[in-house]
């Protein structure tokens, strides 16, 4: 079995009645390294299904590679109602299913994978497109950003991005969002969301072509965010399996199987 090695420097400080002076204690503790399928399946709403991921997890001490990491071998399939699609090995550990498949809003999905005798399980909802009721900028101390109120879903977690367009062509996306919304029980609710401070050297070169993008995820993506952001301390949680994460793949594995819609809306200056 591949261990990871952990070295725990312990400062014990001993007074002048035991010998007057600082003892650095060194302790080897060997913890056992434990192999983990991989999953990485994003559904967006209406559009066709590029594939998901299944790898495995490496040591800490090995140098990450794909080759290394894919798997060629699980069986897997998607479930949504009655309907299964099946999903196949075409590259780089990525599975695609047997024909389209096209996910839709207001829809439950399983996804049911083995590898060797490593089973894994998880279930993912795609809600409707956030209804977006206003959108404008904002200015204060740590630069600008866009705001929106938008209809709460039940069981939905929300997040925003600034996005300039010209035509249908992104020229600039935030990378990551600023917040994810916690779950509201009150289907009538307002929602506040916001993007990430937009650079300035962005905001004056695509001054007039700014929207809003607003995601509606399954709510398990809420805690996801929240973990991966504050707790990871290697730069891929996929890659490693590093820091406290909350996944909602259940089973022989970790990973992240969720739904999400989007609507976006330019808003002016």
């Amino acid at each position: 079995m591949l261990k990871k090695k952990i070295i725990f420097i312990i400062f014990s400080f001993i007074t002048i009645l035991f010998n007057g002076c600082e003892r650095v204690d060194v302790v080897e503790i060997t913890l056992p390294f434990q192999e983990k399928l991989v999953v990485q399946g994003i559904l967006e709403e209406n559009k066709p299904l590029d594939g998901i991921v299944f790898t495995r997890t490496l040591p800490l001490n090995e140098v990450y590679s794909i080759s290394k990491a894919e798997l060629k071998d699980v069986v897997a399939y998607i479930k949504n109602g009655v309907r299964v699609i099946p999903l196949k090995y075409d590259k780089a550990g990525i599975y695609k299913p047997l024909g389209t498949f096209i996910p839709q809003k207001k829809s439950n999905f399983e996804l049911f994978a083995k590898w060797q005798d490593k089973n894994v399980y998880a279930k993912t909802y795609i809600p409707e497109n956030p209804k977006i009721v206003r959108a404008f900028f904002i200015t204060d101390g740590a630069g600008t950003y866009i705001q929106a109120d938008i209809q709460n879903q039940t069981g939905v977690v929300f997040g925003a991005k600034a996005v300039a367009m010209e035509g249908s062509t992104v020229l600039y996306e935030s990378e990551d969002f600023y917040s994810i919304t916690q779950p509201n029980s009150d289907p009538k609710a307002t929602i506040k969301v916001r993007t990430p401070v937009i650079p300035a050297e962005v905001l004056n070169t695509f001054r007039n072509s700014f929207s809003i993008k607003v995601f509606a995820f399954d709510e398990q993506y809420q805690n996801y965010f929240k973990t991966k952001k504050f707790s990871l301390p290697i730069k891929d949680s996929f890659v490693q399996s590093g820091g406290d994460v909350e996944w909602n793949v259940l089973g022989d594995g970790i990973g992240l199987f969720i739904g999400f819609s989007s609507t976006t809306l330019k808003v002016n200056r």
